[in-house]
């Protein structure tokens, strides 16, 4: 065969690979995979299990759909918009038996694990249900029962707690910003972080910390705390400036009040660490915040 053969026949066989890779992908686009047909009839099923329950609220929406096999049936989480105005919900629906059930969690959760349709792992950044944004955290769902699906009393699910730790370069965020501005009325450090407590002139914004932006100076090997809307108390003798003895991870603290925000700044031992912070409420009008170091794992 001559090299102008070679040539021509070469030239042919690519001419047909590209009528079949375009046949191919035609037919592709005509005729959906398998996954493709699965994941419609996933959505399908979802649709017929809210039929009634959108007559009764027409402007239900399905938000996102997560099917997954159980260990006794086909089950999905899905979030769903009840209305505009209210947070989504997340609930766990039985595929076979089309029952609903609601989790305990704010919809801002992302999922983490799904070990079967008992135990469904979260990390959550809110509170439930009041929504208050708050430091990251691992929200296990637990069954406990199966008699109140909807949560109409207890429910059938519980969330345990777990705390997450960042890496000391991570940033995080927590707390709300109030109509009121909050009063910094105590900085302790501990054996292994620090604790802020808070109050306000108005009881109504008195349960959650101030909104609180963290982040890392790796110059001055500082974790800093931006605190908004915040000024530091005259009623209690609040140090500005700290040196720390006892704590395993914390060598100093300093506090500076601007305009109508406050700065923490947290000189540490190392930058080989995590941390996590912890909120919650003393007594009425004193919420608090706990910052809490370990060694990275």
């Amino acid at each position: 065969m001559s090299g102008v053969q070679k040539a021509l026949v070469a030239i042919f066989c690519v001419f047909l690979i590209i009528m079949f890779v375009n046949s191919y992908s035609g037919n592709m686009e005509k005729n959906p995979s398998a996954a493709e047909s699965y994941r419609k009839m996933i959505e399908y099923d979802i649709q017929k299990t809210y039929e009634d329950v959108k007559k009764k609220t027409p402007g239900l929406k399905i938000v996102n759909i997560e099917e997954f096999q159980g260990e006794k049936s086909k089950y999905a989480l899905v979030e769903v918009k009840y209305h505009n105005d209210l947070p989504s919900r997340i609930e766990l629906v039985d595929l076979k038996n089309k029952v609903r059930e609601l989790l305990p969690i704010d919809s801002d959760s992302t999922l983490k694990e799904i070990k079967n349709e008992n135990h469904i792992e979260f990390i959550s950044n809110r509170e439930y249900p009041d929504g208050a944004r708050s430091f990251p955290y691992i929200s296990k769902c637990i069954r406990v029962g199966n008699d109140d699906p909807l949560g109409e009393e207890e429910g059938n699910f519980i969330v345990i707690r777990e705390d997450v730790y960042l890496n000391i370069n991570q940033r995080a965020e927590y707390g709300s910003v109030n109509d009121s501005s909050a009063y910094i009325a105590k900085i302790v450090p501990t054996l292994d972080g620090v604790q802020i407590l808070y109050n306000y002139d108005s009881m109504a914004d008195s349960e959650t910390c101030p909104k609180t932006k963290i982040h890392y100076n790796d110059k001055d090997n500082q974790l800093i705390l931006e605190i908004e809307k915040c000024k530091v108390s005259d009623m209690y003798n609040v140090g500005r400036e700290m040196e720390v003895a006892d704590s395993l991870y914390v060598k100093s603290i300093n506090l500076n009040e601007n305009e109508n925000s406050c700065k923490v700044a947290i000189q540490i031992k190392n930058d080989t660490m995590e941390y996590t912070v912890k909120t919650g409420m003393i007594k009425a009008g004193f919420p608090y915040s706990e910052l809490k170091f370990r060694i990275q794992e």
